[in-house]
Formats: structure tokens, sequence, C-alpha cells
């Protein structure tokens, strides 16, 4: 068991490891080095060392070290606790939360989608399929993201076809060139989905351009202009006519980039009590072992949107703000009857 002292020693080896990592490597960084923002790190890299004689157990360190990265980014940058509370703490071995579909009526379908972590992929591909009878037959539907905190953006990719009839404007990424970035490109998708052919895919094309890149430059990460107009394979025939799309605070990453997706729909509309959680422009979090054993989880792309549409710090506005008056309990028959009889 290891003693407050070892707890306090490895804590502060992995707080000055950190910074010099990030500064190399993390796309986030890059994108902001200001002088305001270099002393605002400074501050609390001298909070955070100060700290030290108070961590006597391993949640204590992980804790401060979490303080640490906030002066870094709000959201996408966080360290994992050698001894997580949960196995579902751990970023590549979350619980995955099943997606649902039910009928509300003979008109409406609601479509749960707890979350977009890459193992949820396969499961949604099947109640797509077993419940295409259900959903063909109802031209309005409610799609429920409340609580979705992202995962992969290939993830959803099963339900675009239903959606997306015209297309969308598809922004790309561009991706930040390092040796460290690059090993961990070519090992992501044996930590999040190894064997999931759409995640070897995509990390073989970036790995592929990364290597025509310079150490510290930027290539894009699959698009090669940084865009493009992009089409489902094989649109559903039969699609609802009219989608609610429910939002909340919680929402970030590719639950967020699902947001910005849909909305593009002529038939999908954004609706909620708040701003999504603002976290998703440095993305494509990758892992760092750091000298204690904790892992670092941070940004390797940014997304080509920057500075026209920043979303990190801001989130995702609802087509429709619900008041904050009414009971977030019924927000799902709020829509259904607004979808059926035209009034809230």
């Amino acid at each position: 068991m290891a003693t407050s002292e070892s707890i306090r020693r490895a804590y502060l080896e992995d707080l000055e490891a950190i910074g010099a990592f990030l500064e190399a490597n993390d796309a986030g960084f890059q994108a902001t080095p200001s002088p305001s923002e270099h002393r605002a790190r400074n501050e609390a890299l001298h909070t955070a060392r100060e700290a030290a004689s108070g961590v006597d157990t391993e949640p204590d360190a992980a804790k401060r070290l979490q303080e640490y990265l906030r002066a870094w980014r709000p959201g996408h940058l966080f360290v994992e606790a050698l001894e997580p509370a949960t196995p579902a703490s751990s970023l590549d071995s979350r619980e995955v939360r099943l997606p649902k579909a039910e009928p509300l009526s003979a008109t409406t379908a609601l479509l749960t989608l707890p979350t977009f972590f890459p193992g949820a992929r396969v499961p949604l591909e099947t109640l797509l399929r077993e419940q295409r009878p259900m959903l063909e037959s109802r031209p309005d539907w409610i799609v429920d993201v409340r609580g979705n905190d992202g995962g992969a953006d290939t993830t959803y990719v099963p339900l675009l076809p239903w959606l997306m009839g015209d297309g969308w404007l598809s922004i790309g990424d561009s991706i930040f060139v390092t040796d460290v970035n690059l090993k961990a490109e070519e090992t992501i998708c044996d930590v999040f989905a190894p064997g999931d052919p759409e995640c070897l895919r995509v990390t073989a094309e970036s790995t592929r351009r990364m290597r025509l890149g310079r150490e510290g430059g930027w290539v894009q990460q699959e698009y090669d202009d940084g865009w493009l107009h992009a089409m489902p394979c094989g649109l559903e025939r039969k699609r609802p006519a009219r989608v609610l799309v429910l939002m909340d605070a919680r929402c970030g990453s590719s639950g967020e980039q699902f947001l910005l997706t849909v909305r593009q729909s002529f038939s999908v509309k954004l609706v909620g009590r708040s701003r999504t959680a603002g976290n998703l422009d440095a993305s494509n979090l990758r892992p760092h072992l750091l000298p204690s054993g904790r892992r670092l989880w941070y940004a390797t792309t940014l997304s080509n949107r920057v500075p026209g549409l920043r979303i990190d710090g801001i989130g995702v506005c609802p087509d429709i703000l619900l008041p904050s008056a009414w009971d977030p309990s019924e927000d799902v028959q709020l829509c259904q009857r607004w979808l059926e009889t035209g009034r809230w």
C-alpha cells in the first residue's frame, strides 16, 4: 500500500511532467498559447505545488491534478486516478448505456441515445434494424440526447440515413503532428474499439496524412479542403417528416457534434433548456502515460470551425428554448404534444 509520502512524490512528478508534455503535443494549447493564459497556467502550477502537503491519498492527488488541468482547458483534458472509484470511470472501459426506441403514439416515436461511446454503435445499428417497421410508420420523432457526453462521431452514423436526406456540410479537424501523437493515433482503436472497421478506417487515413506532415505542423485529419458536403450511405426510403432533438447542458463532445450535424436538416429542430457543455473544439482524446502510471487524456485535433464558430466554453444553443418554469420531467410529453397538435 502506498504511503502518503510516496503519493505526494508521485503527484509532484506528474505535476511537473504535464506542462512540458501539453506544450509539445496538445492541440488545444497550440491554438491558444496567449500570454494571459500562460500566466494563469503558471499561477495554477504554483498553487498545485503548494497543495502537495495536503495530498495524502490517491483521490486527493487525482483531484488536485484535475484542478490544475482546468487552467489549461475546462474540457477534453483530464487525468485518470490510479485507483478509479469504479471500473466504468476509466474512459476506455466506460459502461455502454444502450439506445432505446419506443412508440409514443400512432404517429410519434421516441429514440433515446444516452451515449455515443464506440461500443454503442453496433447496438444502435441493431436497434434501427429491429425497430424499422415501427420507425417507418411514424412521421414524427423525438430524439433524446440529454446527458449524452459523447464518445465517437462514428457511433451515430447509422442514424444519419434517417435524418439527413439532403446531406450536410461536414467541417473537418486539423491534427497536430508530433511523433507522440502519431503513435497514439496508431493504437487508439485498440483502446476504444478493438477490431472496429470504421475506427480502423479513420485512423488509417489520419496516420497516413500525419506521416506526410512535418513535426510540429498541422494536417487535415480526413478532408483535403478541410470540409466536405457529406451524404449518408443509403438513404432510408421512409424517413421521419419532423424531428425534435431534446438536448441539455450535459451534452458534450460527440454529443455536440451530433447536434451541429443534424440541425442542418430541414426536418430537425433542437429543443432544450440551456446551451450544451461547450466541449468540442479541441478534440480526439488520446492517452499519455505519466511518471506515476496515471493516464493523461489530451486533445490531438482542433476543429476547422475555429475561430469562426467556437463551441468550447460556449456550447450549442437550442433552436427552441423551453421555459424554465415548465417541469423538466415533462419535456418528452411537451415535444410530443407540439408535434401532434401544433401547441406547447
